[in-house]
């Protein structure tokens, strides 16, 4: 799943991926609920792109008992308030922390990101 068509021809054409979705993720996704064992979302949670309401979708579709990990860039981390709605969504047992560490996210600009795992609950 992506936002960007171009982005979506370029996996298309690794011929990995068995489907290929463009989507919003700052809307509803056209997903059932509980559908995958695991999301994995890299890129999303950075500057111009999704607010945090967004990780609610990603608890939505994944199954209870389920993993999320996810990226966040460095400073957006703090100026898009992402980390008090993951604080929130722990208090209402939506998901629970696994793992947070920081890691490399732009290499070559010494940018880094949070790189976080999370167990659905619910």
């Amino acid at each position: 799943m992506d936002y960007s068509a171009e982005m979506l021809e370029e996996a298309r054409r690794k011929n990995i991926y068995q489907a290929h979705m463009q989507a919003d993720l700052s809307k509803p996704l056209a997903l059932s609920e509980n559908q995958y064992d695991a999301v994995v979302c890299t890129g999303t949670f950075t500057y111009g792109h999704v607010k945090a309401n967004a990780f609610d979708e990603l608890i939505r579709i994944t199954k209870p008992g389920g993993l999320v990990c996810f990226t966040i860039r460095q400073g957006a981390y703090e100026d898009y308030g992402y980390r008090q709605h993951m604080i929130e969504l722990e208090q209402d047992r939506g998901w629970e922390l696994i793992d947070m560490h920081d890691t490399d996210y732009l290499k070559a600009e010494e940018v880094i990101c949070k790189l976080c795992t999370y167990k659905v609950l619910r």
